[in-house]
């Protein structure tokens, strides 16, 4: 499935303020969007943020403690973050 069509099927998220989305919402339209297309969630989180035209400081508040460690667990295992 396309990405663009995943990120659509939530028509009522493209008109509505930012702050009207819950971290629930945000970051379960993530984790949909890696699944169905396999991309890694950092790249999931920034199509969502250039589709959905979202200033990149406000998506740290969208982000769920579970989206957050599916991140750091990607990142630790590409090698992009350091394990202590």
């Amino acid at each position: 499935m396309p990405i663009n069509k995943i990120i659509e099927d939530d028509t009522d998220y493209l008109n509505i303020k930012i702050v009207k989305h819950s971290k629930e919402e945000f970051s379960s339209k993530v984790i949909e969007l890696v699944k169905e297309t396999n991309i890694s969630y950092l790249d999931a989180v920034l199509e969502m943020v250039e589709f959905k035209k979202i200033e990149i400081e406000i998506v740290a508040k969208l982000i769920t403690p579970e989206l957050k460690e599916l991140i750091e667990k990607e990142a630790f295992k590409n090698n992009l973050l350091k394990n202590d």
